[in-house]
């Protein structure tokens, strides 16, 4: 079994609340809209360009407040096409 296959996979949404962001200043920081945040939160599909704008936000705010960042595979997303 990979490591991979070990590692629970954690959702955006938990990132953020954990960082004391709201959906809106992530969606500020992202430079994406707050329904697209919601979105991705709730599992919905989104586009790649825009799971790595916030993969980015919110890896910039765990820099700034003293934590490590995290790998993109480690977030639970459903990308457009990712199937």
């Amino acid at each position: 079994m990979s490591v991979e296959a070990l590692v629970k996979k954690v959702k955006p949404g938990y990132v953020r609340t954990e960082l004391g962001l709201t959906q809106k200043k992530l969606a500020a920081l992202s430079g994406l809209s707050h329904v697209t945040i919601i979105r991705a939160e709730s599992g919905g599909s989104i586009q790649q360009l825009s799971a790595h704008a916030i993969f980015k936000a919110l890896n910039k705010e765990r820099v700034a407040q003293g934590l490590p960042k995290l790998a993109f595979d480690m977030l639970d997303w459903n990308v457009q096409g990712d199937d």
